[in-house]
């Protein structure tokens, strides 16, 4: 079958004609939803929460009593190059939650680490929040 080179025209335009037929191009409809959907949201896991901190006997110590290692970011990459992915999600999350939440290289790799276990979602959040606070990164 040949290409017809008058069908592009429907990337381009909300109708088309296609071998006689009149049609409707999807892409409104997208556009529609793109401009009206929200950045992709991304929830922490519990475990990243304390993940790294000191842990004692009582159970009653508030979270934000506890104080997490500085070296969470470089603890996930070690973990990320090693292959344990899962370590390292946490260490990121840890140091994103507890530590600084603009940590741009922090969020570039949560969303390879996503990326990794082929949770797509999960990883385009991620890496949307490290190009908002770097977009050289």
């Amino acid at each position: 079958e040949d290409y017809d080179v008058s069908d592009m025209g429907g990337v381009y335009s909300e109708t088309t004609t296609h071998r006689g037929a009149t049609r409707t191009s999807d892409n409104a409809a997208s556009r529609t939803a793109a401009d009206s959907a929200e950045e992709p949201h991304y929830e922490f896991s519990e475990a990243s929460r304390t993940y790294g901190c000191l842990v004692t006997e009582q159970t009653d110590v508030a979270p934000s009593l506890t104080t997490p290692p500085e070296n969470l970011f470089d603890r996930g990459m070690e973990h990320f190059h090693e292959g344990n992915i899962r370590e390292a999600i946490l260490c990121f999350e840890s140091t994103l939650r507890n530590i600084d939440p603009d940590h741009a290289d922090c969020w570039r790799m949560l969303g390879r680490c996503h990326t990794e276990n082929d949770e797509d979602s999960k990883a385009i959040a991620c890496l949307i929040r490290a190009l908002e606070r770097d977009p050289f990164s």
